[in-house]
């Protein structure tokens, strides 16, 4: 037996293995081995950042995001948002084109219907009429909460606890 065949037996067997023992895990728990829960109390902030191009540019522009998150009886959400253009060749000047921050209002953190394990947030932006929508797993120890976000815009980030 050559050595990429065994290799290939192991990886396969250690792949259904693997398999195995998380869905055991789900049906045992009813949710996944590594989803934990979210804290009663407490902050997570994170950074995202976001490429995107221009309308009619060559240049790509960035965003970066500061976010935090509250959690308790009244969960709450500030952000800092900052786009900046990349000071490249097709561009004589790179550098800040606007800087938004402000807190999200109607926060709502709810458990996910449809994702086991998952947590919903949903939140207004300071307009009051732009709808925030995102994917929360707690994970570590619910000392990290992994972030999808998909409404506006879809971006993700690692939400630290402090």
């Amino acid at each position: 037996m050559s050595f990429h065949s065994i290799h290939s037996k192991l990886s396969r067997t250690g792949m259904l293995l693997a398999l195995a023992l998380l869905v055991m895990a789900v049906i045992g728990t009813g949710k996944p081995a590594w989803a934990g829960s979210l804290p009663v109390s407490g902050t997570c902030s994170m950074l995202v950042t976001k490429s995107f191009p221009p309308a009619g540019g060559y240049a790509p522009h960035f965003l970066n995001m500061l976010v935090s998150i509250s959690f308790g009886d009244s969960p709450s959400a500030f952000y800092n948002a900052v786009t900046f253009n990349w000071k490249g060749q097709e561009e004589e000047e790179g550098g800040v084109i606007s800087q938004q921050n402000g807190n999200l209002s109607s926060v709502a953190i709810t458990p996910n219907a449809s994702l086991s394990g998952f947590y919903t947030l949903t939140a207004l932006l300071p307009d009051g009429k732009t709808q925030v929508g995102a994917n929360l797993v707690p994970v570590n120890n619910s000392n990290t909460i992994l972030v999808q976000m998909y409404a506006p815009s879809a971006l993700s980030g690692v939400c630290q606890l402090q």
